[in-house]
């Protein structure tokens, strides 16, 4: 059986995320009542250090609780998707900017049904 996760090199994640994933991603923050909450996100970044925009509610988990994981999708069926674990900070201004240090990332294939 194909190995089910790859680590991917830190510097190279953003490269990764654009080349392979596209910049579509979904945030997971976790709400005050400990609850994770999901939001689909546009990532932009460079080497381990990505950006995103996230609504009033996510900017206010991220700002209290600052880890934060964001999930790629598979770009098809049978492909890996990507999963990547942060340090996440609120920028200032109207409409403030997510940034998050990735700590982590894995390429993961699903593990076969049974």
């Amino acid at each position: 059986m194909a190995s089910v996760s790859i680590p991917v090199e830190l510097d190279d994640l953003a490269a990764v995320i654009a080349s392979e994933f596209g910049s579509a991603g979904y945030a997971v923050t976790i709400a005050p009542d400990g609850r994770p909450r999901i939001a689909h996100v546009e990532v932009t970044g460079e080497g381990r250090n990505l950006r995103f925009r996230l609504g009033p509610g996510g900017t206010r988990n991220v700002a209290e609780r600052p880890d934060i994981t964001i999930l790629f999708a598979a770009p098809a069926e049978g492909e890996m998707s990507l999963i990547v674990d942060g340090q996440a900070a609120v920028g200032e201004g109207d409409e403030p900017v997510v940034a998050v240090e990735a700590t982590w990332g894995v390429r993961h294939r699903a593990v076969p049904r049974v």
